[in-house]
């Protein structure tokens, strides 16, 4: 089969939507099948065209202004210009490797260009949505996502548009979860073409000697991901005040780096716990590992999740854990760890928190857990994206 990703974002870029596109890539490839990916030049300096881990990449530049563009006169004029030279580069490429599958990955300039191509007879487009792709069209409160759609303006309502005849156009769409599946009805109707495949983890086998030894030894909670609003990190750090009143001999350590890092740690300093929350920075997976094995509990306090991979993660360390239930983390957490709505207070989320972290995961939730696990690899998201490309091949 040829199979042709197109994906806003690829590595070196780190994100999910870059694992899930670099991982496809890569098995697909390995499966005999032939891939190619598409994406923007981002950064500037990347080739191309070359090769990485055995994947053909291929990238272009949609808008050569960058941020400037917003500012330019007559914007719309210049944009309709360059995407005609890029259609026809697009669609000389189209033409030569005549895909059986397009499978576009976090909708964004796509949905603008596809409309300018002429796909052959026998290609089927499979539509990948990831989170921010879709709920951008809806209003949010605080990171919190309702269920009303926003209001736009002109430019906004064009790309809106544009991403639901993609939708509609497509053979397939794929989400992460039930939830993502709801919203997505909620923009274009009931649709059968829609299909959950949950994000994956790709299996720890990472030994403790392997990696450097933590600096703190004292009880923690673990939390860990992009400090961003979205995150809910400034609730954890509130929520800690009220757990060093309780118990003060209990530590927060967060790891990750994002734009909320000063004002994290200010609120921090603010509330006179600063010696309490340690701001580990970005690190490696093995040590993100670490950290949870080595927890008492661990927390994800988001606000907004399509899916829940730091659910996963948490899930993978065999240690208890807590996790706001919002958007698809219950799916995420598989029945184990303990859920909280937004309605509970931060003195009894504290509190939760704490019972949880005195607790144990039994030999009976460690089995089911290693069998949910089993479920959530690579090799069976694999499988299951092929199967909605060959019934979008045969519909």
């Amino acid at each position: 089969m040829k199979i042709l990703i197109w994906t806003s974002s690829f590595y070196p870029v780190l994100g999910g939507v870059q694992t899930v596109t670099k991982t496809l890539c890569k098995e697909l490839s390995a499966q005999g099948h032939e891939v190619i990916l598409w994406t923007k030049k981002y950064p500037r300096h990347l080739k191309k065209t070359e090769f990485l881990e055995g994947i053909e990449i291929q990238r272009f530049i949609v808008n050569p202004f960058g941020s400037f563009f917003r500012f330019l006169p007559f914007k719309s004029k210049i944009q309709n210009v360059l995407d005609k030279i890029l259609l026809r580069e697009l669609q000389k490429k189209i033409n030569v490797f005549q895909p059986d599958i397009i499978n576009i990955h976090f909708p964004d300039d796509q949905t603008r260009l596809i409309k300018g191509l002429k796909i052959p007879k026998q290609t089927s487009i499979v539509t990948s949505i990831h989170g921010h792709d879709l709920l951008q069209w809806y209003v949010e409160t605080d990171f919190i996502v309702t269920n009303r759609l926003r209001e736009l303006n002109i430019h906004e309502s064009k790309s809106k548009d544009n991403f639901v005849d993609l939708l509609n156009h497509s053979q397939s769409i794929i989400v992460c979860s039930k939830w993502m599946k709801d919203k997505t009805i909620e923009l274009i109707g009931m649709n059968s073409k829609i299909h959950i495949i949950h994000n994956f983890i790709k299996p720890q086998n990472v030994h403790l000697d392997q990696v450097r030894t933590i600096a703190v030894k004292e009880k923690y909670i673990f939390a860990f991901g992009r400090l961003e609003g979205a995150k809910g990190f400034d609730d954890l750090v509130d929520v800690m005040s009220y757990i060093s009143s309780i118990d003060s001999s209990i530590k927060l350590m967060i790891a990750g780096s994002g734009s909320q890092k000063s004002s994290l740690i200010a609120q921090a300093k603010r509330l006179g716990i600063n010696d309490k929350v340690l701001f580990l920075g970005r690190i490696s997976q093995k040590e993100i590992f670490q950290y949870s094995q080595q927890a008492s509990v661990i927390v994800v306090p988001s606000k907004r999740e399509a899916f829940g991979i730091a659910v996963l993660e948490a899930i993978s360390s065999m240690k208890p854990f807590v996790a706001r239930n919002v958007g698809g983390i219950k799916e995420a957490a598989g029945g184990f760890g303990e859920l909280f709505d937004f309605s509970l207070s931060n003195d009894d989320l504290a509190r939760l928190i704490l019972r949880t972290s005195n607790k144990s995961v039994d030999y009976h939730e460690l089995n089911g857990r290693k069998n949910y696990l089993d479920s959530k690899n690579p090799k069976v998201f694999i499988e299951k994206y092929m199967k909605v490309y060959f019934a979008s091949i045969t519909s």
